[in-house]
């Protein structure tokens, strides 16, 4: 693949990512705050607000990381306001559009976890930014189905889009086996 084949594919991977940020800033301005703290028992007690400082947590440690030779979403920064206060999960999301658009590099990195439920063993797995760009792409859109599961329990499913978590594969599918 070119460099140009590359930098094309990395502006269409930002671009994903930008409208994934974006769908979740829109989650952020409908829902109130009662609800996004909610503890949903169908979500083992976790709240809404949880999954998305996940959700944005795990971009941010990829985007602040990214001169580092290293990712390590284990230790990511945890910011705990990101569950509690809408306003600073999207100031946040409007620092990572902007981290995407002006700052991404695709430069080659390791992935450092420790898999083990028991041990403590770190690996450490050869990548590049822009695969774990997907990665968290992906990820954001596993948590956004949890989400849209927790809002139709409440019966508040109504305050997201149809396709909210659901997977682009998936949407593409549905659309193919509907013709």
């Amino acid at each position: 693949m070119t460099k140009a084949q590359i930098d094309i594919q990395s502006e269409v991977i930002i671009d994903y990512c930008l409208n994934d940020l974006e769908e979740t800033h829109k989650f952020l301005r409908v829902i109130d705050s009662e609800n996004y703290t909610r503890k949903i028992s169908l979500l083992s007690n976790a709240s809404f607000g949880q999954h998305i400082r996940h959700i944005l947590e795990f971009y941010g440690c990829l985007l602040h990381n990214q001169q580092e030779q290293y990712i390590n979403y284990d230790s990511r920064v945890r910011l705990l306001v990101l569950e509690s206060n809408t306003e600073a999960a999207c100031s946040y999301i409007v620092n990572l559009q902007d981290l995407l658009r002006e700052k991404f590099t695709n430069d080659t990195v390791h992935l450092i976890s420790n898999f083990s439920r028991t041990e403590d063993a770190l690996e450490s797995i050869k990548t590049n930014m822009l695969r774990e760009l997907a990665y968290c792409l992906e990820h954001s859109i596993h948590h956004k189905a949890m989400i849209k599961v927790g809002l139709l329990s409440i019966g508040k499913g109504h305050q997201v889009e149809s396709d909210f978590g659901v997977a682009a594969s998936t949407i593409r599918n549905h659309a193919i086996s509907s013709n």
